[in-house]
């Protein structure tokens, strides 16, 4: 009847390699522990990437790629030989697909290929790895898409059936109260916005001096704190002075006391698989302006303000409209409560039917060759 058909089922869950360094990975990670944990009806094993994982960091180019491509294909070997369900939790570990044997379910989690189109940031080595990874995605017996957009991409890129794909939104935090952020647009006072990410040029952070200094110019006193890679000089260059804070990595106490303090989050992305920042903001009260681009109105819905990613002239819009009191408290509230719909447990629900899907058709393949 096949493994695991008769009795409870065993997942091995399996994250990406620290030698990665890819913080939003990390948080995926602990998300979909978060939403596992009390789970009764799946047994839960973890692939812990963290076995060796500090001196992994700290080691050299060769070492790391032993890791990431030796000894860690291994250990995953040796696990998946003793579960049901294996569920890589990044596109970017396809290559642990190979070593997963035919008789267990393979899962794999699509957060974006975006670098399939725009390897800004990547070394022609490093994408032309990346297109091969993705090309192994077809080994897998089904894939999650967190988005409606990742799942039109994979179809689009990979020619992968729409069949095999399930869209699983991401979950985010979770805040139990709302805290009233009026003060914050006090007349007269500094109006912040943060930004949060990378400054990949797919992020378009290019646009936001004209953003500050055109609400400047409409006597909005603006500022822009950012978080996260620090700009370009030349880009710094072009905000007016004094308008820009650049406060570098923050750890998540202070990312979270950032959220709760500054009252918007501009996100002005072209290009995005999910948007787990818009989620991160409305959940601790902030209000979302953000480029009307990709997957980011799935995320925020009507509870966010859009804009054309070419267009500074929106974004103002957008901004001088949610400062109106009774707007902000509208968006404000609204944000809130879409954020709690995205949860982590939500997630794993999500993605505990998709294992459970694939189970079911593995045992109607096997009773029909019997």
């Amino acid at each position: 009847m096949g493994k695991g058909l008769e009795s409870l089922s065993k997942v091995l869950l399996v994250p990406a390699h620290p030698s990665e360094g890819n913080a939003s990975m990390g948080r995926y990670w602990c998300g979909i522990n978060e939403g596992a944990e009390g789970e009764d009806r799946w047994v839960i094993q973890a692939a812990s990437a963290l076995e060796n994982g500090e001196a992994n960091r700290r080691s050299g180019r060769a070492r790391r790629a032993w890791s990431r491509y030796v000894s860690y294909p291994w250990v995953i070997s040796r696990r998946a030989a003793s579960v049901d369900v294996v569920h890589i939790l990044d596109h970017s570990s396809a290559h642990l697909l190979p070593r997963i044997d035919r008789s267990t379910v393979s899962v794999v989690t699509v957060h974006d290929l975006i670098p399939l189109e725009d390897f800004s940031g990547m070394t022609p080595g490093q994408a032309q790895r990346f297109r091969r990874q993705m090309k192994l995605l077809r080994r897998a017996d089904a894939l999650i898409a967190v988005s409606k957009f990742t799942k039109r991409e994979v179809i689009r890129l990979l020619g992968i059936s729409g069949e095999r794909i399930h869209v699983v939104p991401n979950g985010g935090p979770q805040v139990e109260q709302l805290m009233d952020r009026g003060a914050l647009l006090a007349e007269g006072g500094a109006v912040q916005l943060l930004s949060v990410g990378s400054c990949l040029p797919r992020k378009n952070l290019k646009i936001l001096p004209a953003v500050i200094d055109g609400l400047r110019s409409r006597g909005v006193n603006a500022e822009l704190i950012r978080v996260g890679e620090r700009m370009p000089e030349a880009l710094r260059r072009e905000f007016p002075a004094g308008s820009l804070e650049e406060r570098g990595f923050l750890s998540d106490d202070e990312l979270e006391k950032a959220y709760r303090e500054i009252p918007f989050v501009i996100i002005p992305s072209r290009a995005e698989g999910f948007g787990l920042p818009v989620l991160e903001a409305m959940a601790r009260g902030s209000v979302v302006v953000a480029s009307s681009s990709t997957s980011l109105p799935e995320a925020g819905g009507g509870s966010a303000l859009y804009f054309h990613p070419d267009s500074p002239k929106e974004a103002i819009r957008c901004v001088e409209h949610a400062m109106k009191p009774e707007v902000y408290a509208i968006l404000q509230k609204a944000g809130w409560e879409r954020a709690k719909v995205f949860s982590w447990k939500q997630h794993w629900e999500g993605c505990a039917k998709v294992y459970k899907n694939v189970l079911e058709k593995r045992r109607a393949i096997c009773s029909a060759e019997e």
